[in-house]
């Protein structure tokens, strides 16, 4: 199939006039307003790169320097699996999405119970997200109540490194622990060159809105520069909390953060790869909570995307997601919805799939469930091709009126190209259909009784045992 006759299906939200005022208000915000920045080393090396640093870390960023930055800043990042293969290209209309591993509980579809989170759940998720075919990378965040919290980012990496293949999205704790993350993979990659040669891993930062870069989140920053490591970093402000309720005006505060971090990171390596991302919550100021279900967040993060794509950086989205605490009907719609606005608004990684009841449970149900839903969206957003074979000219006059298709060889050469899905019933079966849910839940067991990813080699399963070893030794025996 030539690909040049599919025109991919996407949407806009913002007009380029629009994106230009928003911008210009996040220039005018680092020039004039300024944001506080906390680390020492971040401050000395903004002030050496001509950036106005007053004494109490106010930083005022000139716009000669973030447009220095955004130059600077790759355009086009590949990242890989774990065997070395390409596995993600962000760039132009690429849209990949990935399950989180962990969680602060874990819908448990053998008991339907909400449990602690434990890193054989971990574990447990890495599976499902390898078998699941549109899910392209694994997040492990270090929510686990098995170990010591100093080390929990750590083991989960560990988790998921071992039971999938695919790239790996962390997040960690605190800056140590993404020393330990980015060593342990350097290991495994073989060196220091290979890992930046051929990343099978990236990271992901926040600032602290409004306005702010912590210690931690300017150590991250600097620390994935220097190892070349892709770094995610995304501001998760709270409109009409810790950012402007508007969001044309939620818009322009978090890309100032993000375009201060973007100044930080190249400034401590030029051309280090970097990734916008942006999560603008809807804040319900009827119970102060921040809703993952919101459509106003999902159609600021299409305008945070078309932002992104105007600058010629890859954008972080989030979808998959939903506020309810079970797999009901606003589960469905609320994943659909924000499954379908990421991929036509041409988001490039798209986190957090599985994530229920703002963000406090992981389900793996959901997670095949958003699979399919994926599935699904994906035949609307390749667009309709248009060329000689497919407009069948010649099929249609062979047949003539009052015939049919059925046995023409046009029909057998494309049938196979309509999607059907082995968990939707689009039958006329009388007999009474086993629900939707029902199927996914087994679905799901299936997979966690039966899939195994294709496993380390036992010389890195022991590189792996090895530093487990060293960061209970280090933070489990040591408590200081």
């Amino acid at each position: 199939m030539n690909k040049n006759m599919i025109e991919l299906a996407g949407m806009s939200v913002l007009s380029p006039e629009k994106i230009r005022l928003i911008s210009n208000a996040s220039f005018s915000i680092l020039e004039e307003i300024g944001v506080k920045v906390q680390d020492q080393d971040a401050l000395e090396m903004l002030h050496g790169i001509g950036a106005y640093v007053e004494n109490d870390g106010l930083v005022k960023i000139p716009c000669y320097l973030i447009e220095k930055a955004l130059r600077s800043a790759p355009k086009r990042i590949t990242l890989y699996d774990r065997n070395g293969t390409a596995s993600m290209v962000l760039e132009g209309k690429n849209v990949y999405f990935g399950c989180s591993a962990d969680c602060l509980r874990y819908l448990d579809p053998f008991t339907g119970k909400a449990l602690p989170f434990t890193s054989e759940h971990s574990a447990i998720m890495a599976r499902i997200g390898d078998y699941c075919s549109n899910i392209s990378f694994i997040n492990p965040v270090g929510v686990l109540t098995d170990y010591d919290p100093r080390m929990c980012s750590q083991v989960s990496f560990a988790r998921v490194l071992s039971n999938t293949t695919k790239t790996i999205n962390f997040i960690s704790n605190e800056a140590r622990a993404t020393v330990d993350i980015i060593e342990l993979a350097t290991a495994i990659a073989g060196s220091k060159e290979e890992l930046k040669r051929k990343p099978f891993i990236f990271h992901y930062c926040e600032p602290i809105p409004p306005l702010t870069h912590g210690d931690d989140s300017c150590q991250k920053l600097m620390l994935c520069a220097e190892a070349g490591i892709p770094v995610v970093y995304n501001p998760y402000c709270m409109m009409g909390g810790t950012a402007p309720v508007t969001l044309a005006g939620a818009l322009a505060q978090s890309y100032a953060e993000i375009l201060s971090g973007l100044v930080i990171h190249q400034a401590k390596k030029e051309g280090a790869p970097f990734i916008i991302g942006n999560m603008p919550a809807t804040m319900d100021l009827r119970t102060t909570i921040g809703t993952y279900g919101a459509p106003e967040f999902y159609l600021a993060l299409a305008g945070s995307s078309e932002i992104a794509h105007s600058f010629g950086l890859p954008f972080y989205g989030t979808a998959g997601t939903t506020d309810a605490q079970v797999l009901d009907y606003q589960a469905v719609a609320e994943s659909t919805m924000n499954s379908f606005v990421n991929m036509l608004s041409w988001c490039h990684v798209v986190h957090d799939v599985g994530i229920m009841y703002h963000c406090s449970i992981l389900s793996p149900e959901l997670v095949v469930l958003t699979n399919e839903i994926l599935d699904m969206l994906k035949v609307i957003r390749q667009g309709i091709r248009v060329d000689d074979e497919m407009l069948a000219l010649d099929v249609i006059k062979q047949v003539g009126p009052g015939g049919h298709y059925l046995k023409h060889h046009h029909t057998l050469r494309h049938f196979r190209e309509i999607w059907y899905s082995d968990i939707y019933d689009h039958s006329m079966n009388q007999d009474t259909p086993l629900p939707v849910n029902e199927k996914i839940i087994q679905k799901t067991k299936e997979i966690i009784e039966k899939h195994e990813a294709e496993p380390l080699s036992s010389e890195k399963v022991k590189i792996i045992k090895e530093f487990e070893n060293k960061w209970i030794k280090v933070y489990t025996e040591n408590n200081s």
